[in-house]
């Protein structure tokens, strides 16, 4: 039951992600896309709330709990618009599916629609409340087919009022969530959600007779249990019927759209709130950042990377070298994302080196390949600056980033992939790699089902962006993309390192069969009750230090044996 959960709500590690605490400030787009150039300007002031339209050619800009004012501008020449001010300070904003109307929520519980975007600049926009609530509203949506609208009433909503018979206390039930439909504004539905374990406090408060001091601890952890049960996140399924809400705690409640009563999916909790490793710069590691690559014929496009090695290396020694590729679907990402990791490993004996790479907003397929391979050959060529051995180099990289990796390694010796970058007389040859949640045949079952999924939602997978096309337009460019179909056997051995609750081994079956056939070594961990990134929580953070080192040492081991 938990695996078709998971299948059918794959919106809710997105949604879990936005209450899990970052440890920096991630270069993600307000949608999770890439993130437009006006966007950059706008985040600059730091408190701004963004919401793109659907078809990404506006941008809706507020500051919640600041301002009574929504900025609308057009993206593409980065015009102001329209501005709109609301009767109250706006904290959620939502389009239709369709983009033609804007609702603002703010924190006096109103719900205000505004003229459509497709209107904006040939009449003054209209404006209406539709609907309104006791408390703020931290997050509505549409649904599917936009005739309807979810909110939620937080805190202050009068859900249920709990008074003990001796004292005029009340306990205040937060969480309330309400539909609308659009046309008219008709409610069609309130509840309020509810831990269990709220009406054993709520029957003592009721019961007589009950000590003032005892009353008031009562009251008080019903208020604090109540705040639990508030939705921070709703969103509707692709076909309309439920709506998901994520509460303050992460567990997910999955709700009837017309009838508001639980489904048994509800009765699962939400994957656990997991804590990010923070960096920890400086002690015993020698830190630096140099340009390896430019993408421009005439130089001005320059790329960097990070290099993380011991402080104290003997005269002599040549640590083994690491080349990492950040994950992001392709299109978001950056090297600070994998900075933990790599300080750790550094701190096992290896230089690691973090590379940027052009995103798939500014450069598709293969341009990301030509700089992971200019990053290995810019290492090789700066073994002795580094102290690292110019033989001893291996390539990782987690999801988008485990694609990368794998490419690299799969296409040892081949010169068809090594683009215009610096250093071309240097060898981007590597000597083991490790892939984690990387995708090795982008024309398997399971890619086919995530690529359909997104597609059934009206969006666009991360992989058509990533290449430039569907598998339905140019098969043959996801053969190549793939590298899967490049193995040879001058692929060096691999570990592949799955998360158990992401797909674990599917992504690689044909792959380890094409490794068998060729007799290339490979090996597997499965990080258990891990999510998708799992590297990048402390609950798994060790482990996969500890999988690196075991792994490395014994290749970069046999690797000295093979020389002497």
């Amino acid at each position: 039951m938990i695996s078709k959960f998971h299948r059918s709500f794959t919106i809710y590690s997105a949604l879990l992600f936005v209450i899990v605490p970052a440890f920096s400030t991630p270069v993600l787009s307000a949608e999770g896309d890439e993130v437009s150039e006006l966007e950059r300007e706008l985040r600059k002031s730091g408190d701004t709330k963004l919401t793109y339209s659907p078809d990404r050619k506006h941008l809706v800009e507020w500051r919640k709990f600041r301002s009574r004012t929504l900025k609308i501008w057009s993206v593409r020449d980065k015009r102001l618009v329209r501005e709109f001010r609301v009767p109250g300070r706006p904290l959620a904003v939502a389009f239709r599916p369709d983009g033609l109307e804007l609702i603002a929520a703010d924190g006096e519980g109103n719900l205000e629609y505004l003229s459509t975007i497709r209107a904006l600049n040939l009449q003054t926009g209209a404006k209406r409340t539709i609907g309104s609530c006791m408390g703020s509203i931290p997050s509505l949506c549409f649904s599917p087919d936009g005739s309807r609208i979810a909110a939620v009433a937080n805190f202050n909503s009068i859900g249920a009022m709990v008074h003990r018979k001796d004292h005029p206390e009340k306990a205040w039930c937060g969480g309330q969530i309400r539909i609308w439909q659009m046309s008219d504004g008709k409610e069609l539905l309130k509840v309020d959600l509810a831990l269990p374990g709220l009406k054993d406090i709520q029957k003592k408060l009721t019961s007589a007779p009950v000590q003032a001091d005892t009353g008031n601890a009562l009251v008080a952890a019903y208020n604090t249990a109540v705040t639990k049960t508030v939705p921070v996140r709703l969103n509707f399924s692709s076909d309309g019927r439920q709506l998901i809400a994520v509460t303050v705690t992460g567990s997910v409640n999955v709700l009837d759209s017309r009838t508001g009563k639980n489904t048994q999916q509800a009765q699962h909790n939400a994957k656990p709130r997991y804590k990010l490793v923070p960096p920890q710069f400086g002690d015993g590691l020698v830190i630096g950042r140099y340009q390896y690559t430019h993408v421009d014929e005439e130089g001005k496009r320059r790329l960097t990377l990070d290099t993380y090695r011991p402080a104290n290396v003997d005269s002599g020694v040549r640590l083994p070298m690491l080349v990492m590729y950040f994950g992001g679907g392709w299109i978001n990402g950056r090297p600070g994302h994998f900075t933990p990791l790599a300080q750790a490993i550094a701190r096992r004996g290896y230089v690691t080196v973090v590379p940027n790479y052009r995103l798939s907003g500014e450069a598709s397929f293969p341009a990301a390949v030509h700089e992971c391979k200019a990053a290995v050959r810019w290492t090789r060529k700066s073994a002795k600056l580094l102290k690292g051995d110019p033989d001893r180099i291996a390539v990782t990289g987690g999801s988008a980033g485990g694609h990368l990796a794998g490419f690299v390694a799969a296409t040892n010796g081949l010169k068809e992939f090594e683009g215009m970058g610096d250093h071309r007389d240097v060898s981007s040859d590597i000597q083991a790699v490790i892939v984690m949640c990387g995708p090795m045949n982008f024309l398997n079952q399971t890619m086919k089902e995530n690529i359909k999924r997104s597609q059934e939602k009206g969006q666009v997978h991360a992989v058509i962006r990533f290449l430039g096309a569907s598998s339905a337009e140019n098969r043959e460019l996801y053969v190549k993309a793939s590298p899967i179909t490049h193995i040879s056997q001058s692929m060096p051995p691999a570990l592949f390192i799955d998360g158990e609750l992401d797909s674990p081994r599917k992504r690689y079956i044909g792959t380890w069969k094409k490794m068998d056939e060729l007799g290339i070594a490979h090996e597997f961990v499965l990080m258990k009750n891990g999510p998708h990134p799992f590297w990048n929580y402390e609950q798994w953070f060790e482990e996969t230090v500890d999988s690196f080192d075991a792994f490395l040492s014994k290749q970069f081991r046999n690797a000295d044996s093979a020389r002497q």
